[in-house]
């Protein structure tokens, strides 16, 4: 379960990234529970919120797509570390842009 969520996050919140940053919302889930994170482009702005709360966060799709690669970054060199054997996997070419 944690190697699927680890290899997981990156390719969903990519996929969630090329979305706003072509101007559509969009949402992230997760297998665990049915709560979604909601991404909601607004110009070079995006709100983010969450459906348990009504709070929203707002930052420019820059600065998410900035610590959004990072954070990819640092995942998958984790995954790639504890499992030697995933950067043969095809999938991961992709994720590194």
């Amino acid at each position: 379960m944690v190697m699927d969520t680890r290899f997981r996050l990156p390719v969903v919140h990519e996929r969630a990234l090329e979305h706003v940053e072509r101007g559509e919302r969009t949402t992230i889930g997760f297998t665990e529970n049915a709560e979604l994170i909601r991404l909601l482009p607004d110009g070079e702005n995006v709100g983010v919120s969450y459906t348990y709360t009504l709070a929203e966060a707002v930052c420019s799709i820059i600065d998410l797509r900035d610590a959004w690669r990072g954070l990819r970054d640092t995942v998958l060199a984790k995954v790639t570390g504890d499992h030697p054997g995933f950067a043969d996997n095809p999938v991961l070419a992709e994720l590194q842009l």
